[in-house]
């Protein structure tokens, strides 16, 4: 068996505490406790392979590996990757999660006798409370987006490694996931949560009532964390899911006395594919990074980005790039009561149409993907390129988005590049939640009208203007303003 749970120091802040609740219901990955790794270690986990990548001549011998954030599956991948490793420490906040990876390493060691592994050493508890370090190499897998100071666990780390050590980070793209956070959105407006029972029937029952071309539902139905509770947990009703922009990965990595050596994801989700789409473009870009946030911006890094660290300054920073304003533009229509007097009426005058019967409220969703525009638009017009003519070559060089096999069902309207940029251009600024707020109270103090019960079928009585607004935008075009239908709040 391997050594008993240690515990570290407790949780201080309540965004741990609740992604520790969510793990203790629902460990992960969701695979059952006899599941084991393949015989066949995974050459691309090995210490010795990353060295090189890095351009060592050698490479600790025994080294001491910490694996982050391990849940209930990947230490013992990497200790069977690294059998010659003095020691593999696995940390986690989930006591569920670490019980369920120590019954796997007993398993794995009466199953798969002969398989050489490392020994592993299991403790539970926060991430900045380990201080035992130095550690040859640290493996931090999609944990940054679920904690609540990122840039502060990368510098932790990268203090706990030795001179030469490696961190192998593997992030969430923020930009590419649009549909999964539009997802996230919606369900959380329908007040769907970690907690629900059975949320693999309940999610899915929500997906299936949007649209069969809706792009949130179709996202949903070709995500393989669609296919269990606990996967649907992790990557729709997470407890708290705030993946970094890469510009702001990349300047966090720089600050932290760190730099890039590899890229080791999906050859298409690597900053290489610029390159295979359109030269020119690769060739005015100067970096890794930059190309990596032009793919993320264009909604196209597919996979997640997985990332080898070294100590040093690295060759090429990235560039910063200054976040353009809120973009201009207006609404108006005849009959709009919104010119009345009142200061949440005056703010949101040209941006929302509100008529005794209805409101016309930008949408959250069709906003996002005109601020990804945007943002591409500025990214690429620093280096001199333009984000139409790159948009173009990506629909003629890649096309829509394809299922996986075997179905290979095109999946349309999951790429920027499947939009007209003029169209998106003339999307609004999403209204910010809190202006929702102020003006579902505003229009029942002043006119004595609210968003009416079972809008579209499932607005539900009491639910606010702001939960209202999401699920309407869901069930409709990404492209078109969402239409709130009004009536006396003593109907609600």
């Amino acid at each position: 068996m391997p050594r008993p749970i240690a515990p570290l120091a407790p949780l201080l802040d309540p965004i741990s505490e609740r992604v520790r609740a969510q793990y203790e219901r629902h460990p992960y990955p969701p695979a059952s406790v006899f599941a084991l790794p393949s015989r066949r270690p995974e050459a691309e986990l090995a210490l010795t392979s990353a060295a090189k990548l890095a351009g060592y001549v050698s490479f600790a011998t025994a080294p001491r590996i910490l694996v982050a954030g391990c849940g209930s599956l990947e230490a013992l991948v990497i200790a069977r990757a690294n059998p010659s490793a003095r020691e593999v420490v696995a940390i986690d906040l989930s006591e569920a999660s670490l019980t369920r990876l120590g019954h796997r390493v007993h398993l794995a060691r009466i199953v798969q006798p002969f398989c050489a592994q490392a020994p592993l050493t299991i403790r539970q508890g926060d991430l900045l409370a380990i201080a035992d370090g130095p550690y040859d190499a640290i493996f931090l897998s999609n944990v940054l987006q679920h904690v609540p100071n990122p840039a502060l666990l990368v510098a932790h780390l990268a203090s706990l490694l030795s001179a030469e050590g490696l961190l192998r980070l593997v992030v969430y793209p923020r930009a590419s996931r649009l549909w999964m956070a539009a997802i996230q959105h919606h369900l959380g407006a329908l007040g769907l949560h970690a907690h629900i029972p059975a949320p693999r029937r309940a999610v899915a029952n929500a997906m299936d009532a949007l649209a069969a071309d809706s792009p949130l539902r179709l996202s949903f139905d070709v995500n393989p964390e669609s296919l269990s509770d606990a996967g649907v947990v992790d990557a729709f009703l997470h407890a708290h899911d705030e993946p970094m922009p890469l510009d702001t990965l990349a300047y966090c990595i720089h600050q932290s006395g760190l730099h890039l050596v590899a890229e080791r994801q999906t050859p298409s989700s690597r900053s290489s594919f610029v390159d295979e789409v359109d030269g020119a473009v690769g060739a005015r870009l100067p970096g890794t990074w930059d190309r990596l946030a032009v793919l993320d911006e264009s909604l196209e890094l597919c996979a997640n980005p997985v990332f080898w660290l070294a100590r040093g300054a690295a060759e090429n920073a990235p560039t910063v790039v200054p976040r353009a304003s809120a973009r201009p533009g207006s609404m108006h229509a005849e009959g709009c009561i919104l010119h009345a007097v009142g200061p949440i009426a005056a703010k949101l005058a040209d941006l929302v149409v509100a008529t005794p019967t209805h409101l016309l409220v930008p949408n959250p969703i069709g906003a996002e993907l005109a601020s990804r525009l945007q943002r591409l638009g500025d990214l690429l017009a620093f280096h001199g390129l333009s984000a139409d003519d790159w948009l173009h070559r990506l629909a003629r060089e890649v096309g829509p988005r394809v299922a996986p096999p075997p179905s290979s069902k095109v999946l349309p309207g999951l790429a920027l590049s499947d939009y007209e940029p003029p169209m998106v251009r003339a999307l609004l600024p999403a209204v910010p939640p809190a202006d929702l707020d102020a003006l579902e109270a505003w229009l029942k103090t002043a006119h004595g009208v609210g968003p009416l019960a079972g809008a579209s079928g499932s607005s539900g009585a009491g639910r606010g203007l702001r939960d209202v607004v999401r699920i309407l935008a869901a069930q409709g075009s990404v492209l078109a303003p969402v239409r709130v239908p009004l009536g006396a709040t003593s109907h609600r």
